[in-house]
């Protein structure tokens, strides 16, 4: 607050135009370094907060005037018609003028670490930005290796991108059902991959342990789980002498039968 006259106070907005003026003062004044920085980091952060109001302003315009995306392409199952859907690029196309109008831009990243994830920066004129991202496993299609991950980028970038600046297409439900589904198919068949590496009963019990939450709670994945369970526990019994026997009544010669014997600690056989 600043005096205009005697007996009334005028009040005086914190703006960088304002702050400038102290900074000004302050250098004809001489006034001691610490007190310049201060002033400094109070210019940042005055500039910061007017940039977020802008950022804030211009996004609920925008969201109100946005337009209901049109879905452009759809996609079949054999002969079955699943659903219509907006690709990224013309998510884009439909709302592009509209963002420069209201001052923004967009940076996407993509990385690839295991999964695919796509993350959305939306840019404002006045300085201020935000994100938003969407991690998704990649895809397990009859594609190469490269299509799959194109795939799975495409599908992360428009998620993101919607996502941030707040655009509703209206195909997300049925999107995510069908990546849900891809998502399991993966799961259970790299856990299925796991486990029948198993080579004991205690190996198997460790890598049950360290299978994900997702993997665990698939009846399908418990259920290949037991019978592995059972079939390398069978393999791991001890024989009794008969079927030590058996052994080697149906299969030894007998210098095989003499060194099993040996072996095995056979206390009688048909010799």
């Amino acid at each position: 607050m600043t005096k205009a006259s005697k007996g009334e106070i005028v009040k005086t907005e914190n703006t960088p135009a304002t702050i400038d003026t102290f900074i000004e003062r302050a250098i004809e004044k001489e006034v001691p370094v610490e007190t310049l920085e201060k002033l400094f980091d109070l210019r940042v952060k005055v500039e910061a907060q007017m940039a977020k109001k802008a950022f804030d302003e211009a996004m609920a315009n925008f969201q109100a005037e946005c337009p209901t995306i049109t879905k452009t392409k759809s996609v079949s199952f054999g002969s079955g018609h699943a659903y219509n859907y907006a690709p990224i690029d013309s998510i884009v196309g439909q709302v592009k003028k509209l963002m420069g109008k209201h001052g923004f831009s967009y940076a996407i990243k993509v990385t690839v670490n295991g999964n695919v994830k796509a993350e959305c920066i939306a840019k404002h004129i006045m300085g201020h930005s935000e994100s938003s991202h969407m991690e998704v496993p990649i895809s397990d299609g009859k594609m190469s290796s490269t299509q799959k991950v194109a795939s799975s980028a495409t599908f992360a970038k428009r998620y993101a991108f919607c996502n941030v600046f707040g655009i509703m297409t209206g195909d997300e439900d049925n999107e995510k059902s069908l990546q849900d589904k891809d998502f399991r198919s993966k799961t259970i068949t790299e856990a299925k991959g796991r486990i029948k590496k198993a080579k004991s009963v205690e190996e198997l019990g460790t890598v049950w342990g360290a299978l994900p939450a997702t993997a665990k709670v698939e009846k399908e994945i418990e259920a290949y789980k037991d019978k592995m369970k059972k079939k390398l526990e069978t393999e791991s019994e001890p024989m009794t002498d008969e079927e030590k026997v058996d052994v080697i009544e149906t299969e030894a010669s007998s210098e095989e039968q003499q060194a099993f014997i040996k072996k095995e600690g056979v206390k009688s056989a048909p010799f």
